[in-house]
């Protein structure tokens, strides 16, 4: 395979990498909403682990009810056993910019093969106004939506 032939993957590498350079580099990742997902995230934590159950059975239900807002508390939640709730929001963040860009490069693929570098308009988005108010539910929605219409097509 020739350079050119291997460029859009290539490219795509690099903006992945720079996008999470810029989520990893400072040491926290500053959002409006985030600490609150994050706080929220510990709770739930506290509560699969039985931490606290006297205080948190005060003033919380667990309701078995789906809830959109419970996508980003779960997935912050998971990474909580292991690591602390920075270290686990950035990795929200980057499982978000690599769900939105690899989503939208495969739809792109699908949609207008012969546009190989279309693709690389996705990373004007990636870190966006919703990102920075700390919508986490509705920016991973909108990831996620990209490879929901990938599949459709298929």
């Amino acid at each position: 395979m020739k350079l050119y032939q291997k460029a859009p993957a290539l490219l795509l590498g690099l903006g992945i990498i720079v996008c999470l350079f810029q989520i990893w580099w400072p040491q926290y990742y500053l959002t409006g909403d985030g600490p609150c997902h994050v706080y929220n995230a510990g709770m739930l934590h506290n509560i699969w682990l039985h931490k606290n159950e006297v205080f948190y059975k005060q003033f919380y239900t667990i309701v078995d009810q789906p809830n959109p807002n419970w996508l980003s508390h779960i997935i912050l939640s998971i990474p909580l056993f292991i690591f602390s709730g920075p270290v686990a929001e950035k990795l929200f963040i980057s499982l978000y910019a690599i769900v939105l860009v690899s989503g939208f490069y495969k739809l792109i693929q699908k949609v207008a093969p012969d546009s190989s570098y279309l693709f690389l308009a996705i990373f004007i988005f990636v870190f966006n106004h919703t990102l920075a108010k700390g919508f986490y539910n509705y920016v991973m929605g909108i990831a996620i939506y990209f490879w929901m219409v990938y599949a459709w097509l298929l």
